[in-house]
């Protein structure tokens, strides 16, 4: 059984690779094979191959959530192919990493990347040129209301995955809060509106990218087992609807983060803006050229414009840091403009 079952599986992963070229489609087309050509273009168009309707990198950015990963913010196609696929892959024997290929398949979502997103990426960026320019020493970032938050966050490179789930999570419940607040002190009047839509869609394209293009990350190890030890730490937990989920949380908050929850304000959720702008810009400094010059050909990421973006401003070339957050040396992270030695070619 286990035989048959892994050999059908290479099989359909073999005749995929096939399929999927556009040399292939060429082949069939020049031969007058039309029926085999029309599936070899259905395939080569799909999700599978290089999407036709794939939005352009400057007025598109990814979507990903961990809710999603956990199966309760999934669309009712999703959910069904999620469930034969882990009935399968339980009697294949599959790891779970397959179960991540198929989620981030089926729920990675290309978004608007709209004018409020962009400003705050390219403000990001200028004050940090401005700050560079004046030749006055970089401040250490405040952060009054997620200081105490950052801190409990470790910040080694090699958990830099593990961050980004995490603030990913904290994003999700402290959002949840203004989605349901319509009264004083937030009023959540159009701006303020716009901020948690600004917060939320880089919180998601971060971890899109982490699960999509984690060779674009300096990151070590398998974004799925970082997904998963986030589970299992408990920062999200049961079943039910993603209002029960979020509610618990917010419930346990303490004492799983061992800080006060920070109070939802407006100083909260431009803290929190600022957060993921600083991350996407640090994130932009480390990635290799190789990297946006391959995204470039299929269309590109936010990622590649900001990188573009600091480039213009020659940020890419300065050897200037930029601390997050004033912390204990071991848990110190420092955002610089500078692409890592590892980088280097």
């Amino acid at each position: 059984m286990l035989f048959s079952g892994g050999l059908f599986l290479e099989g359909c992963a073999t005749f995929m690779m096939i399929m999927v070229s556009p040399w292939t489609w060429a082949w069939l087309e020049a031969r007058e094979c039309r029926r085999c050509a029309g599936m070899s273009w259905l395939i080569l168009s799909s999700n599978f191959g290089y999407p036709e309707n794939r939005p352009l990198w400057s007025n598109s950015m990814g979507k990903y959530s961990i809710l999603s990963y956990m199966g309760v913010e999934q669309s009712r196609l999703s959910k069904l192919v999620m469930v034969m696929v882990r009935k399968i892959t339980s009697i294949l024997g599959a790891r779970k990493e397959n179960f991540l290929w198929v989620s981030k398949l089926l729920d990675s979502k290309n978004v608007e990347a709209d004018k409020k997103v962009v400003e705050s990426v390219v403000q990001g960026v200028h004050h940090l040129n401005r700050q560079i320019e004046s030749g006055a020493p970089l401040r250490v970032q405040e952060w009054p209301n997620l200081g105490a938050l950052l801190r409990r966050v470790e910040w080694p490179a090699a958990s830099f995955g593990y961050a980004i789930v995490k603030l990913h999570v904290f994003t999700e419940l402290h959002l949840s809060k203004y989605d349901q607040m319509h009264s004083p002190p937030l009023g959540m009047d159009a701006e303020a509106t716009e901020t948690v839509d600004v917060c939320r869609k880089l919180s998601h394209y971060m971890l899109y990218l982490l699960v999509t293009h984690s060779s674009m990350l300096p990151v070590v190890g398998v974004s799925e087992d970082t997904l998963e030890i986030i589970l299992e730490e408990g920062f999200l937990t049961g079943n039910g609807g993603k209002d029960a989920i979020l509610r618990r949380a917010s419930e346990g908050f303490e004492e799983q983060w061992e800080v006060p929850e920070p109070q939802p304000c407006r100083e909260t959720l431009e803290e929190v803006k600022g957060m993921w702008v600083r991350l996407l810009l640090y994130i932009a400094g480390q990635s290799r050229p190789e990297m946006h010059a391959a995204q470039l050909a299929k269309g590109g990421e936010l990622l590649t414009f900001v990188w573009l973006l600091m480039a213009h401003n020659g940020l890419g070339d300065s050897d200037r840091r930029i601390e997050l957050v004033d912390v204990f040396p071991e848990r110190l992270m420092q955002l610089s403009s500078q692409q890592s030695s590892d980088s280097s070619p």
